[in-house]
């Protein structure tokens, strides 16, 4: 990991509950469909970032228009929204 991912990462942390509301806003977009509720999904898609993750997250958050800290969270929510998509779990 550089030394920028680790001093953002640091500076702006997600937690389970980001990833339960970007599942929220995202239901139907789930991919897998089965008797799984959404807490389930978000503990283990939370459970499954790594550093990368956490950095690119944060680096988004950090990126954000105002950096305020309403447009960070949005800024980091569509980041792991992103991530979802490249991992599967949203269509």
């Amino acid at each position: 990991m550089n030394a920028l991912a680790l001093s953002t990462s640091s500076a702006f942390g997600i937690t389970e509950e980001d990833v339960l509301a970007v599942l929220k806003q995202n239901v139907l977009r789930i991919a897998d469909v089965s008797d799984k509720t959404v807490a389930f999904w978000a503990e283990e898609f939370f459970a499954m970032l790594g550093p990368d993750e956490h950095a690119r997250v944060a680096n988004a958050a950090l990126a954000s228009e105002s950096g305020d800290i309403d447009d960070q969270t949005i800024a980091a929510h569509a980041e792991i929204a992103l991530i979802m998509r490249e991992q599967g779990l949203l269509k």
